[in-house]
């Protein structure tokens, strides 16, 4: 038996995502958090890389950092991208977090919900009751 890797994209990310019902099956899309080319210290972008193409789809905010991106499906969605991706972004510029929401079809945003607080960076954030 041999094992062979095939490069999909030039696109780094980091915690890669995909839609949980794509599990063990093929997928296209997958989503995490990546350093855009100008990133000074820290991870500042969320990524959508198609893995057939190797187009990626980017989202980023001046001085914000997000953390871990999580895929939530529509209720009946039928397509692989149909739903929303959420991450907890740490604003520097105004000393708070958020958490963002953006439409997985095309990272436009689709709202956020703002505290007044900084939420700690986080390690994958999935918890299931045993």
């Amino acid at each position: 038996m041999s094992v062979t890797g095939v490069k999909i994209s030039s696109t780094f990310l980091e915690l890669p995502t995909i839609n949980d019902a794509y599990f063990m099956r093929n997928y296209t899309y997958v989503y995490g958090f990546a350093p855009s080319a100008n990133a000074e210290w820290w991870f500042d972008s969320l990524v959508k890389v198609n893995v057939l193409t190797a187009q990626a789809l980017w989202w980023s905010e001046p001085g914000c950092f997000p953390g871990e991106a999580v895929f939530v499906a529509r209720p009946g969605a039928t397509d692989e991208d149909d739903g929303v991706l959420l991450s907890v972004i740490l604003d520097s510029v105004h000393n708070s977090s958020f958490l963002l929401i953006l439409d997985a079809r095309d990272l436009s945003e689709v709202a956020r919900v703002n505290v007044d607080y900084v939420i700690r960076f986080g390690f994958h954030g999935r918890y299931y009751q045993v």
